[in-house]
């Protein structure tokens, strides 16, 4: 069973991925939260997630350096990014960062 955090600011969004998730994959634990110190907190009291799903553009997220910053908070995490405006360049240094 894979477990994973989705962590986007828009409910109506974080609803649809999650009825696509289930659909494709329904064994999956999905926890959800809606900005980076709900991820943050959620984080604190469980880091053992297959995958973060994370939105690039919500509160708190001051783009690329809070990415690199909670990466190397959670070094074993695995996180892939979504966002609904991604310049080139979010999308050159998101893949320098693995």
């Amino acid at each position: 069973m894979m477990k994973i955090l989705l962590v986007d600011d828009h409910r109506l969004f974080r609803d649809a991925l999650v009825q696509y998730i289930r659909r494709a994959e329904p064994d999956t634990e999905i926890v959800l939260g809606k900005d980076v110190d709900d991820m943050r907190a959620k984080l604190s009291d469980d880091d053992d997630f297959d995958l973060v799903l994370l939105d690039l553009r919500m509160p708190g997220m001051e783009g690329m350096g809070t990415l690199k910053t909670i990466m190397d908070d959670y070094p074993k995490l695995r996180f892939a990014l979504i966002s609904g405006t991604a310049e080139n360049k979010d999308v050159m240094q998101a893949a320098q960062y693995g």
